[in-house]
């Protein structure tokens, strides 16, 4: 099992230990009051276990922390500035919305077709289109 992969599930599953404690708590609240059966409730625990393993194959891109963090979608695209980059500014790549900053601190103008070069974060780095 690659070391990401095991990282996620851990993590994912570490996040569940409160949640089943809160269960257990209510189930224990519904045995003590109402008198239900023990069988019953290790039925309703299994159930809430397998529901989690099951949605973990939903949400595990969440849990996943890779190495890098450039998103293979933008990097080397283009797009266009919605306004002009100054220090920072708006631009469109790929139909979204990004803030971002200039490569080498020039201005760019607004309406001009850009490059991605880098991520730092969710900020862009980017620099004018030059054809090649």
């Amino acid at each position: 099992m690659k070391s990401w992969i095991h990282k996620a599930v851990t993590y994912y599953a570490l996040l569940q230990i409160p949640e089943f404690f809160l269960l257990a708590l209510i189930l224990y609240g519904l045995r003590q009051w109402y008198g239900i059966q023990v069988w019953i409730l290790i039925v309703i625990a299994a159930v809430w276990i397998v529901k989690d393993v099951i949605l973990f194959f939903y949400v595990r891109g969440a849990y996943e922390m890779k190495k890098h963090s450039h998103d293979p979608r933008t990097l080397g695209a283009t797009g266009i500035t919605i306004e002009v980059l100054d220090l920072l500014g708006y631009v469109e790549v790929n139909g979204e919305l990004w803030q971002a900053k200039s490569e080498d601190k020039s201005i760019i103008p607004a309406g001009e077709k850009i490059e991605v070069v880098d991520h730092q974060g969710l900020l862009l780095v980017v620099r004018p289109f030059q054809r090649r």
